[in-house]
C-alpha cells in the first residue's frame, strides 16, 4: 500500500469510523469520491510548485501530507538553498524612496506609500523616515489640523516645491 501513496495513487474503500466519515461528508468537509487529492497535485504542478510529499505507516494509521512552499515565497534562499543577507535600506534611502513616490503619485495615504515601497506595513524604520521628513518640512499633511482625519494623506511640502 505505501508504493501507491508513494506513487499517488489514492483509494478510499472504506472509513475507519463509518459515522464519523459520514458526519464529516455532511458537513462538507470531506468526500466520498477521492478528487482532493488530484485536484491539490494538478493545482501545484500549473503554479509550478514542488509535489506534496505523503507519508503514512504500514498500518495507515495516520496520512500526514506536506505541502512545500513555492521558491518564488521564499525570498532569503537562493539558488542552493543557501540564506543570503537582505540588505536594510538607510533611512536617507527610504526618505529619498519616500520623496519619489510621492512626486509621482501626488498625494498617498501612509499605508499606500508604505506598499508603494514594497513593504506590507509601516515599520519603524519607516515611521522614523516619514518623520524626519515631515519635521524637516519636505513632506506634509493634507489634513495637518486633524492628523486622525478620515482621508489624511501625505504630499510634497507646497513650499518646498514653490523654492
Amino acid at each position: 500500500m505505501k508504493g501507491k501513496i508513494a506513487n499517488r495513487k489514492m483509494i478510499s474503500r472504506r472509513y475507519r469510523n463509518r459515522r464519523i466519515g459520514d458526519f464529516l461528508k455532511e458537513l462538507h468537509l470531506v468526500e466520498g469520491r477521492n478528487t482532493g487529492i488530484p485536484t491539490i497535485l494538478r493545482a501545484m504542478q500549473q503554479n509550478g510548485s514542488d509535489l506534496p510529499v505523503f507519508e503514512t505507516d504500514a498500518e495507515r494509521t495516520y496520512l500526514t501530507v506536506i505541502l512545500p512552499v513555492h521558491q518564488q515565497f521564499l525570498p532569503d534562499a537562493n539558488v542552493n538553498g543557501e540564506k543570503k543577507k537582505r540588505t536594510r535600506l538607510t533611512t536617507a534611502e527610504m526618505k529619498q524612496m519616500m520623496i519619489e513616490s510621492l512626486s509621482v503619485y501626488g498625494e498617498l495615504s501612509s499605508s499606500e506609500l508604505v506598499k508603494e515601497l514594497g513593504y506590507s506595513k509601516l515599520t519603524a524604520a519607516l515611521g522614523k523616515a516619514m518623520k524626519e521628513l515631515i519635521e524637516e518640512g519636505k513632506i506634509e499633511y493634507t489634513h495637518p489640523e486633524n492628523l486622525k482625519h478620515r482621508n489624511q494623506k501625505l504630499r510634497i511640502c507646497l513650499s518646498s516645491v514653490e523654492e
